[in-house]
């Protein structure tokens, strides 16, 4: 589509079948388009512009670029250490598996627990 917006041509030929004020429509919400992308263009100019005053605000201080990249590091989230199994069993294939405990309950697990069978008996 954008092929024929881009090409003149391509877009006379076909434009050819659709009426003034169709076109004059498409016209109108293309220039929507271009606005609000424009707009965007220019929000994130200035943010970035913002971004480099504070950080030059930041060196003009005294501060290194090892001070900065600690101060933004120390506030992102750290990832989770992975939970360690606490309960193995066999899964319909015949393959034996892991479950944390944490989650929905693993369906060979389920069925053997409404058969009365404890969760302890799962247990690593």
């Amino acid at each position: 589509m954008f092929n024929i917006l881009l090409d003149m041509s391509k877009l006379r030929t076909a434009s050819r079948d659709i009426s003034l004020e169709k076109l004059q429509l498409g016209v109108n919400k293309l220039k929507i388009i271009v606005e609000e992308k424009q707009l965007e263009a220019d929000r994130k100019s200035k943010y970035s512009e913002k971004l480099k005053n504070i950080y030059q605000s930041l060196i003009d201080e005294g501060m290194t670029d090892e001070d900065i990249d600690n101060i933004l590091n120390a506030n992102i989230r750290k990832k989770r250490k992975k939970r360690p199994p606490k309960y193995k069993y066999t899964d319909f294939n015949g393959n034996i598996k892991t479950w944390t405990g944490q989650g929905r309950t693993p369906s060979p697990i389920q069925l053997q627990l409404i058969k009365g069978v404890p969760l302890s008996d799962f247990e690593i």
